[in-house]
């Protein structure tokens, strides 16, 4: 969820509940002061009611002047007489010609009428008041509801447009490359806090670009200037190797020797080549078949399939990536060179290419670690010494590159590699 989203939810929530309890307040309150109204007017209308009784032969017990209901009641004794006592209620009475109840508003209280007292309630309708309360009361809701409604709008609008130095800052921090080597250069804004941000992102990536330049060409160099010495300690080895007044022992360290600058120079490479892929440095972006470079790099690779009496089975399908050649060749290598090299005699190879993902497919020894860890720096399984245990590592830095799912799984004898590209 956005800012903007949680921000507007939290301030529609609280318009929503600030809305229902004003309105609940308004309603009240204007109850009360219409009621108010009623029973003043109640009040003031005993004196003329009580001239209407006295002025009647016999007083019936309930009838009607105007819109007034009049109910009237001997008192059982002088003892029963309050001249003080007053009470106001609410209550429904049955209106004769709709054939329903109504609200009114009663008041009661004590009186002499000709010298005997009475308990007279006077009952004024309320319908006219229900009315005029649910009118003004939906009247300001709705003046209300609109008001929040445009408050929100417009601090939406005004939210956007505030907020869009921010946006147009994060994109431009998506479409960062080193390959570009500019820093940020986000539009300029008068929003304060948006300044600062604009002013940390040149600086860290200005700080940035300075740190790639000179890690690149220390790889750059440092990979130089180490294959010269291991070219001339080859060299001069296999000059070694060639005089024949050596004994064994001597022609033993020399292949010795020999084998370690081999892996050094091998790893020298690897971590140059997991240099470059860190730093985005293959940009060379087109649509490859993977189907054919998979039949390719196998028919590279047949004489090792062929000298260790292996089996390969394929099942390969139209399948197109948007990759760099040089990184989709490497990931096929590692991935088929794997194979093969920790393999069994006489075992199988198994390469199977769907719209969904590459499973490559081997037999060999169990592993002795668990299969996620293949995927780091330097970590080998059983039976793998010569191996530098960067193959995986370079495989898994190159799917995350394109947003691959990498996945080593091993089971009755098989070690399965799935690369899944989720479309």
């Amino acid at each position: 969820m956005k800012l903007l989203q949680a921000t507007g939810r939290y301030y529609l929530w609280s318009s929503v509940l600030i809305f229902l309890i004003g309105g609940g307040i308004f309603f009240f309150a204007l109850r009360y002061v219409i009621d108010i109204e009623t029973d003043e007017r109640l009040i003031d209308a005993k004196p003329t009611l009580k001239y209407q009784l006295s002025a009647m032969e016999r007083i019936p017990s309930v009838f009607i002047i105007s819109d007034d209901v009049i109910e009237a009641s001997p008192l059982p004794g002088i003892n029963a007489y309050d001249s003080a006592y007053e009470a106001f209620s609410d209550t429904m009475l049955l209106d004769a010609v709709e054939g329903e109840f109504e609200p009114f508003r009663k008041f009661t209280y004590h009186e002499m009428i000709n010298g005997r007292p009475y308990r007279i309630s006077l009952s004024h309708s309320s319908l006219d008041s229900e009315a005029l309360v649910a009118t003004i009361v939906l009247t300001v809701l709705g003046i209300l509801a609109l008001l929040l409604l445009a408050v929100n709008l417009v601090n939406r609008y005004w939210s956007l447009r505030a907020w869009q130095p921010f946006y147009q800052a994060i994109h431009q921090v998506k479409g960062f490359t080193f390959d570009k080597g500019k820093p940020l250069a986000p539009p300029p804004t008068n929003i304060e806090e948006f300044q600062e941000l604009n002013h940390a992102l040149e600086l860290m990536t200005t700080k940035v670009l300075t740190d790639y330049r000179s890690l690149k060409q220390f790889t750059e160099n440092a990979s130089h200037e180490i294959q010269t010495p291991l070219a001339i300690i080859k060299s001069k080895v296999e000059l070694l190797m060639q005089w024949e007044e050596r004994d064994e022992k001597e022609l033993q360290a020399i292949q010795q020797i020999q084998q370690a600058a081999s892996r050094l120079s091998r790893l020298n490479s690897s971590l140059l080549l997991l240099a470059r892929i860190e730093n985005r440095q293959y940009t060379d972006i087109r649509e490859l078949s993977m189907k054919t470079l998979i039949e390719e790099k196998l028919g590279q690779l047949e004489p090792l399939i062929s000298a260790g009496n292996l089996t390969v089975r394929t099942e390969l399908a139209n399948v197109s990536k948007i990759m760099d050649p040089t990184l989709a060749e490497v990931l096929l290598n590692n991935l088929l060179g794997n194979a093969i090299k920790h393999n069994i005699p006489e075992g199988r190879i198994e390469v199977i290419l769907h719209s969904e993902q590459l499973t490559v497919r081997n037999t060999g020894a169990p592993l002795n670690v668990p299969p996620g860890s293949l995927f780091e720096r330097f970590r080998k399984g059983a039976g793998s010494n010569p191996s530098l245990g960067l193959g995986l590592a370079i495989v898994r830095e190159i799917c995350d590159i394109y947003g691959f799912k990498t996945e080593y799984t091993y089971a009755n004898g098989w070690h399965e590699l799935r690369i899944s590209w989720g479309e």
